[in-house]
């Protein structure tokens, strides 16, 4: 037997949003079935979203996984969790006695939310965030047979308001309230009216997360310029422009250094875009690494003689956004060095007389190292599926 698990219409999701799939339970026609028997029996399945940390480098986190209970007819988790669960939805209930002959098939829609609070999927390099749909389902008198299908989450590092639950139906009302109702002016009290469908949509309620995490980093995201005045104990070397301190995933960072100003000569500057990783409550290990900086981008530039130089990082789609919890502390920042030189056959301007100026073959320098924070926020997460072509469908057989 054959299940296909398909997330359309987008398989990467919002903290907070709902999470919609379709479960496809089929039987290939005689010609391309392993079984001999015409009519294929499961007993039950089952549905759960969950959300695992890690702390080693061996996870399994894009693939899927099938795990195979030996004799067991119940699940342990202790057979199939890689790590600590962290985030753990109720187990849904697909069907209960699901036969199917030879040809046909059968579908199942599962829904659930992902709560606002949860951590983005994240790979480093000490420890991974990997969601899971876990299926399990079992055959008459065998085993347990489940399958970890992977799901990528993005998360705002601002808290993000969910959309309330539907309210419980309006319990039916006797003839003495029926009639208080209809003298209330609510025209909602009126048990006789249709009441307006309280449930609402999955568009609906996708449009409230965005603009809910729109909202509460709307003042992050306005343009302002922000100058930076760079300088040492020797005085001031440049002043740097930047348009804004947070960025979204895919959009790239500009800013302009104005050398103009300075007093020290910069020979050249670098610009490096880093992520680092801050284990807490790490393993007390020679080889564990609480704190890990994670490169994606580097400009570089030589300004010597230059009044304005420009900067320019890209920030990866498939990286991970700013987000904090009580295992691990993703942060962004931007880390200059700045290689300056104090010497006079530098610092002094070229006589305007020459044809030709040739810079001095020895220079001492010294380098400036700066750091950046920025912060990083999802982008829309059908931008990110697009770029980065996450698989919508996985197809797997059930063991025999």
């Amino acid at each position: 037997m054959e299940v296909e698990v398909d997330f359309a219409p987008k398989a990467v999701f919002l903290a907070g949003e709902r999470l919609t799939c379709t479960i496809h339970f089929r039987v290939p026609p005689r010609s391309r079935s392993p079984s001999p028997s015409p009519t294929e029996f499961l007993a039950w399945s089952s549905v759960q979203l969950q959300c695992e940390v890690v702390m080693e480098s061996n996870a399994s986190v894009g693939e899927v996984v099938k795990i195979q209970q030996n004799g067991r007819t119940s699940l342990r988790p202790s057979d199939w969790s890689e790590g600590r669960q962290i985030v753990s939805s109720k187990p849904k209930v697909l069907f209960c006695e699901l036969s199917l002959q030879a040809g046909q098939a059968q579908s199942f829609a599962y829904s659930d939310r992902i709560p606002s609070e949860a951590p983005p999927t994240y790979r480093g390099r000490n420890i991974k965030f990997a969601y899971h749909l876990l299926i399990g389902t079992q055959r008459p008198n065998a085993p347990v047979q489940l399958v970890k299908v992977p799901v990528r989450v993005l998360a705002s590092p601002y808290p993000v308001v969910a959309p309330e639950e539907p309210p419980p139906p309006r319990p039916s009302v006797g003839l003495s309230s029926a009639l208080a109702a209809l003298q209330s002016p609510d025209p909602g009290q009126n048990p006789f009216l249709i009441a307006p469908d309280a449930t609402p949509s999955e568009d609906s309620e996708a449009n409230q997360v965005r603009k809910s995490m729109m909202s509460q980093s709307h003042h992050h995201f306005h343009r302002k310029l922000t100058y930076y005045n760079i300088s040492n104990s020797q005085g001031r070397i440049a002043e740097l422009c930047l348009v804004k301190r947070d960025f979204k995933l895919g959009e790239e960072i500009v800013g302009v250094f104005n050398f103009a100003v300075g007093h020290v000569a910069c020979l050249q500057y670098s610009a490096r875009l880093l992520c680092q990783e801050e284990i807490l409550g790490a393993p007390d290990r020679v080889d564990f690494t609480r704190t890990s900086d994670i490169p994606h981008g580097r400009y570089h530039e030589f300004c010597l003689g230059f009044s304005e130089c420009g900067l320019s990082l890209e920030v990866p789609l498939n990286a991970t956004p700013t987000f904090n919890s009580n295992v691990c502390n993703i942060s962004w920042r931007i880390h200059f060095e700045f290689v300056l030189s104090m010497d006079e056959s530098v610092t002094r301007a070229p006589d305007r007389e020459l044809v030709e100026w040739n810079g001095p073959q020895k220079v001492n320098v010294q380098t400036l190292a700066w750091d950046l924070p920025i912060v990083i926020h999802p982008s829309e997460a059908l931008h990110v599926e697009l770029a980065l072509r996450h698989k919508k469908k996985h197809k797997f057989n059930l063991e025999p």
